[in-house]
């Protein structure tokens, strides 16, 4: 097993054991392979193996029929559910330098959310803020 992998792995089980202590969150088992496969090949895109790993090892975030909140309000997405931030935000996101950017977790029914960047230049995986008051994306992180 690599270091990667190693990392990967214990990150997955202290979150998985945080989110089972809460109790009430549906949390979905992990993608498939394929799954991940056809959602890079429906929005040509490629994840970083953080991400990757997240999905295929850890959950394929919350199920959105249940209680799909921690008890700090973030909502992990399901596969299904990633998108761009323009489309779940409209007008009130700056489209300018996050297209490439993908929602996959929100804060308290999407008064913020998380988006990384899928596309293949030097910054890809980087997480932004995105839906805050001024519309510009907020960095917070070079990875997931």
């Amino acid at each position: 097993m690599t270091d990667f992998n190693k990392t990967a792995d214990k990150f997955c089980n202290e979150l998985l054991t945080y989110w089972r202590t809460e109790g009430n969150i549906a949390i979905l088992p992990p993608a498939s392979e394929d799954e991940v496969l056809e959602f890079e090949r429906l929005n040509n895109v490629h994840f970083p193996d953080d991400f990757r790993a997240f999905f295929l090892n850890c959950a394929n975030g919350f199920d959105q029929f249940s209680i799909c909140c921690d008890e700090n309000g973030f909502n992990f997405h399901p596969l299904s559910e990633i998108c761009n931030p323009s489309s779940v935000f409209g007008s009130v996101v700056t489209v300018e330098n996050i297209t490439s950017h993908y929602v996959f977790c929100n804060y308290f029914d999407f008064s913020w959310a998380f988006a990384i960047l899928l596309n293949e230049s030097s910054r890809k995986g980087e997480i932004v803020i995105v839906g805050t008051k001024t519309g510009a994306p907020v960095f917070v992180a070079k990875k997931f």
